[in-house]
């Protein structure tokens, strides 16, 4: 959220920095997955 906010404080272009921000989201989650499909198997 740090991120976002410091996005609308400077006017950077927001668009990339959110899009930086799902792409990272989404590589955790998909880490986090793997990571438990690890354990359960």
């Amino acid at each position: 959220m740090e991120r976002l906010f410091l996005a609308e404080v400077v006017k950077v272009p927001v668009q990339p920095v959110l899009d930086d921000v799902a792409d990272a989201k989404l590589d955790d989650l998909l880490v986090l997955r793997k990571l438990e499909l690890a354990r359960v198997i």
